[in-house]
This record gives C-alpha cells, sequence and structure tokens, in this order.
C-alpha cells in the first residue's frame, strides 16, 4: 500500500490518479499521520465498493461496542432487565 502525503496529493494529483488503478489503496497522510485512504474503483463498481466500506465498518462498529460490552460486563444483563431499560428510555421520550 503506498502512502502519498496531503502536500503531494495536492502538488502531483494528476499521477497520483495515473498510479491508483495500479496500486488500488493509498493511504494519504497529514503530518506523518494517516488520515484517509483512496481505494480504486469505476463506474460499474461504484456502487458495490461503497457498499463493501459501509459493511466493513459497521461490523467494526459492532465489533467493538460488542467488545466494550464484555469489558464493562454489560453483555450479561438478562433480557428482563434490557426490557426494564427499553421502556424506561421510551417513557422518558414523551
Amino acid at each position: 500500500m503506498k502512502f502519498v502525503t496531503a502536500k503531494d496529493l495536492r502538488m502531483n494529483t494528476s499521477s497520483i490518479w495515473v498510479d491508483l488503478p495500479r496500486e488500488q489503496e493509498m493511504v494519504i497522510t497529514l503530518n506523518g499521520k494517516p488520515v484517509a485512504i483512496m481505494t480504486a474503483t469505476s463506474d460499474k463498481e461504484f456502487e458495490h465498493s461503497l457498499r463493501a466500506i459501509r459493511r466493513a465498518r459497521a461490523m467494526d462498529a459492532v465489533t467493538s461496542l460488542q467488545q466494550s460490552s464484555v469489558q464493562s460486563g454489560r453483555n450479561a444483563i438478562s433480557e428482563k432487565e434490557i426490557e426494564a431499560e427499553i421502556k424506561k428510555v421510551r417513557s422518558n421520550r414523551k
């Protein structure tokens, strides 16, 4: 995977567009830290690629929530406690 500085992206945009299909992915850095990922796509693949990226982010978020739940002990809450919490939140909305 190729790393490209934000300055290089600004100064050499056309050569980066040429390289991207070959590289498939590039990481954009700012002050030495990654800030974005560019990925090659096409008109035909755009929607599929976007869905795949969004799905991966959602799965990562769920995994993170599950790990957080286990670490905090909230994974052991009973069904009854869950229903009570939902009821409490819903009543506060009214």
